[in-house]
């Protein structure tokens, strides 16, 4: 979680597995994101998947808010 300006918050969910993540983890996020919309200042969501998500997963995050954090070398 990083505190930014004027009571807002970023928090940022990091994860390094073997294997993608699917609709187990996309429902844990989304009542995560549920809980959080529910603040005074909600704060502002981010994923990071080292090795990426299953078919259907990415795109509910999206609509729903959370940003998909990747990186480019």
């Amino acid at each position: 979680m990083i505190k930014a300006e004027k009571n807002r918050e970023i928090w940022i969910d990091v994860k390094s597995t073997k294997n993608r993540y699917g609709k187990n983890e996309l429902r844990r996020w989304l009542g995560i994101v549920e809980q959080l919309n529910k603040k005074e200042h909600p704060p502002i969501f981010m994923v990071y998947l080292q090795n990426g998500y299953t078919k259907g997963t990415k795109q509910p995050l999206i609509e729903n808010g959370v940003f998909i954090v990747t990186v480019q070398v």
